[in-house]
This record gives C-alpha cells, structure tokens and sequence, in this order.
C-alpha cells in the first residue's frame, strides 16, 4: 500500500535518502509503507550507532585526559614570583 506525501513529508524523506545513501522506493509523492517503516529502522539504527560513538568518545576523555592548570598551559612557571 502507497500512502501519499505532502511536501514537507516529501523533503523530510528527501533528506533521510540522502543521509542514509538508500533509496526508499519513493514515486513522485508517494511511498510504500513498509518503505517509511525501512526508513525509521535505518534512522533508529543510526541514532543507536551515534549515542555509542558518543559513548565510547566520552570515555576516551574520561580515561585519558587530565586537565592542565593554567600556569602550565601558558608556559609560566609556577614558582615565578
């Protein structure tokens, strides 16, 4: 079953086809629904895929970096007085 696109439905799906590199099947200004459920599977798994790089990112900076104080950032000597 076809179900039929208003315009900004239409850009919406526009900009997920190009974002995900996948063609939905879309004719003119309609879709198949079992397109749009494609659609929002792929977007989820992306969304999921993202909140783990976000993850990963997060721990990376918790495990590794180590705030530097502002003395040592700017080259001055602590002791310099």
């Amino acid at each position: 079953m076809r179900i039929e696109l208003d315009n900004y439905s239409k850009e919406v799906l526009e900009r997920v086809e190009n974002e995900m590199g996948t063609d939905y099947g879309r004719k003119r200004n309609y879709v198949k629904i079992e397109s749009l459920i494609a659609a929002i599977e792929d977007l989820e798994y992306e969304v999921h895929r993202l909140e783990e790089k976000i993850e990963d990112r997060e721990q990376d900076i918790e495990d590794n970096y180590r705030q530097i104080p502002v003395w040592q950032q700017f080259g001055v000597c602590k002791y310099d007085r």
